[in-house]
């Protein structure tokens, strides 16, 4: 691979609109990409996890017992389990019980190995 390749440097590039998402669900926090080019994004304020198509649009929706969900990542030796993280476990009486868990899922779908980017700006 070209040395100066995004996946080797780490650098940003192709910067555009990816898609749009509504109050609804939260806010956008950490996120991941399976083997099919879905991104799946942790939704702050929202107590879920939305996978967008290639193309931005949201086609699934995983609701959790917890308000704050702030990451998700594929992983476990075939990186077939998906780990969602949530906040909040300070305040269990305003978040939820289930604030601050780790929860995870087999959504029957793998992930992809998370390389690093750098995001300057």
């Amino acid at each position: 691979m070209d040395q100066d390749a995004p996946v080797e440097t780490g650098q940003m590039s192709n910067r555009r609109v990816f898609g749009h998402t509504t109050q609804d669900d939260g806010f956008p926090d950490g996120l991941t990409v399976n083997v099919e080019g879905y991104v799946w994004s942790a939704r702050w304020d929202g107590s879920c996890v939305v996978r967008h198509k290639p193309d931005g649009s949201g086609d699934r929706r995983m609701s959790l017992p917890a308000l704050k969900v702030s990451s998700v990542i594929f992983g476990g030796r075939d990186y077939r389990d998906l780990y969602i993280t949530t906040a909040g476990g300070d305040q269990k009486d305003t978040d939820s019980q289930a604030a601050g868990a780790l929860f995870r899922a087999r959504p029957g779908i793998g992930g992809v190995q998370e390389f690093l980017s750098r995001m300057g700006l």
